[in-house]
């Protein structure tokens, strides 16, 4: 990347499947184009752009936001390229670049203009501003999705420092609870063993996140039984009027120590790169550890390690603070605090060997060292259902193979979803072949745009349900000079990768079925009467020749 000018504080890069990037500041001095992500811009539809925010100055940046129209959705890395900690509104000092996906909330095709604001105050006092836009020629936003996830944690009160549960000892049990989706959360409520958890707030931002408490008395049965089992649970809704809901199961045990170690793996779709609203082949997921300390003890050398590298693309990369604010070194190398929190991700692309098992397997092992009880293990485990693939099968027949110049047939075009999905925006498409001179038809089946029409069939099933059918009955009359073979083609074209049934080719799936054109005969010449009239007179003329030369 090259710079713009002297005077460089920051630079805001922007990237986006498909438009064109312009800066538009009258004193651009900080701003930076990375050209690999304008080549990016052109190749690709995913419905997402990246922003990269750089500090190129010598003074730390403050309360640096990025403004974005009201359907434009903005989450960053928990991390920057440095390692350091960071979310919008937050910090980011000198030389380093913190990166951010925007998304849009709802798929537009239209060509549009998207302008974005970033602002921040460097540690001087003097603010900046930078603007970027860029023109999209249509985005497709990946769905939204409702996460909502509960680690549980709990510290046995042991007043006589026993390990044993005693009837009136406390348990201190602390609920972290996420928003690891890409839609805000409402109504949420925690409940556990003992009913209703009182939490600071019922709703939760994309990316945020909230700490309930509970303290709970041991009872003479649980001493009698020598453990606890807590079951808590999190309810609520998510933006779109949809349920959320998460849970964990912690127990205390007697002489079960105070060190523990907890993760949870919790995916999203971050790229639904064929807009087919499922994790598909070529789909981009974002898995997000949450790795927390449960227990009383004190943990170092916290890390990941994923047993299968080829279930991850990329590097298992550890927010550099946790959610309790304490720095953390990196994965294999942080300490957590008892009872907190820290976040990592990684992602990875749909393979055909996923779509294959009908879903994408993940495990992750979480290792730490514990103050006193030493090395300690704990395992998270994630199945993102890729549904079999799309199919599609398409058939045309024809009542006659023989046909006369101006004659009549029947064509017969039968589409089909013999899958378990729904398959949106089939385009079907059955030009008049050359030697047709009209085509008028009708549909039959309950996903058929239009009942009848004339001309080409030209038409879009907004949404083709799985084991759905349709027939389309062309009658085509043939023209007074035809080819000698007319070759009728249909060709159906969904936007989403399917297999074209029988033969399990790549779409456009086609289906063509030729006729053979019969010359007319020629036609016996009609005489009139006089021409008969004539021809009889002649022929007996010859035959009274005939006699008097006999």
């Amino acid at each position: 990347m090259t710079g713009i000018g002297a005077q460089q504080r920051w630079a805001l890069a922007l990237g986006c499947s498909i438009g064109l990037l312009v800066v538009t500041d009258g004193n651009a001095a900080g701003l930076r184009i990375n050209t690999d992500q304008m080549a990016s811009m052109v190749a690709g539809d995913s419905g997402s752009f990246t922003i990269r925010v750089a500090n190129d100055g010598p003074l730390a940046l403050s309360d640096l936001r990025i403004r974005a129209p009201a359907d434009i959705q903005i989450n960053c890395a928990a991390a920057t390229a440095a390692g350091r900690g960071f979310a919008l509104g937050g910090e980011l000092l000198s030389g380093d670049t913190a990166t951010c996906q925007g998304r849009a909330v709802t798929p537009d095709t239209r060509p549009r203009s998207i302008g974005l604001t970033a602002t921040a105050r460097d540690s001087s006092g003097l603010a900046q501003v930078r603007h970027a836009s860029f023109t999209s020629l249509g985005i497709r936003a990946t769905p939204a999705q409702g996460a909502v996830v509960l680690m549980a944690g709990v510290i046995h009160g042991d007043s006589d420092s026993d390990g044993q549960l005693d009837a009136g000892e406390n348990l201190n049990y602390h609920y972290t609870v996420l928003n690891l989706g890409s839609v805000a959360l409402s109504a949420l409520a925690v409940n556990d063993l003992a009913g209703s958890v009182s939490c600071p707030q019922t709703t939760l931002a994309v990316g945020a996140n909230m700490v309930c408490n509970r303290v709970y008395t041991v009872t003479a049965g649980n001493a009698s039984n020598g453990f606890v089992v807590n079951d808590v649970r999190v309810v609520g809704s998510d933006t779109m009027g949809l349920p959320v809901q998460g849970g964990d199961v912690v127990a205390t045990l007697n002489l079960a120590g105070t060190a523990s170690i907890r993760v949870f793996k919790s995916p999203l779709l971050l790229d639904d790169v064929d807009g087919s609203g499922f994790a598909s082949v070529g789909d981009r997921l974002r898995y997000t550890f949450v790795l927390k300390n449960g227990n009383a003890q004190a943990l170092s050398a916290v890390g990941l390690v994923e047993p299968d590298p080829t279930r991850i693309d990329t590097p298992i990369v550890c927010a550099a603070s946790s959610l309790g604010g304490a720095p953390f070194a990196g994965n294999g190398t942080g300490a957590l605090a008892a009872n907190d929190v820290v976040l990592c991700n990684a992602e990875y692309t749909v393979r055909v060997s996923d779509e294959n098992m009908g879903q994408a397997l993940n495990l992750v092992e979480a290792r730490a060292n514990a103050q006193v009880a030493g090395p300690i293990i704990a395992t998270g485990a994630s199945a993102v259902v890729v549904p079999g693939g799309f199919l599609i099968s398409v058939a045309k027949t024809v009542n006659l193979t023989d046909v006369f110049p101006g004659g009549t047939v029947i064509y017969t075009v039968t589409l089909s979803n013999p899958g378990t999905l729904p398959v949106a925006n089939v385009t079907i498409n059955d030009p008049l072949p050359a030697g047709v001179a009209s085509f008028s038809w009708t549909c039959a089946g309950a996903s058929c745009p239009h009942p009848s029409g004339v001309g080409a069939i030209v038409e879009t099933i907004p949404s083709f349900p799985a084991g759905a059918q349709i027939i389309y009955t062309v009658t085509a009359i043939i023209a007074d000079d035809p080819p000698g073979t007319v070759i009728n083609i249909v060709s159906v074209t969904p936007p989403t990768v399917v297999n074209c049934l029988p033969d399990n080719r790549p779409p456009p799936c086609q289906s063509s079925v030729p006729i053979n054109v019969v010359p007319l005969p020629n036609p016996v010449p009609a005489a009139s009467t006089w021409s008969l009239m004539l021809l009889a007179l002649t022929l007996s003329g010859l035959a009274t020749l005939h006699f008097r030369r006999r």
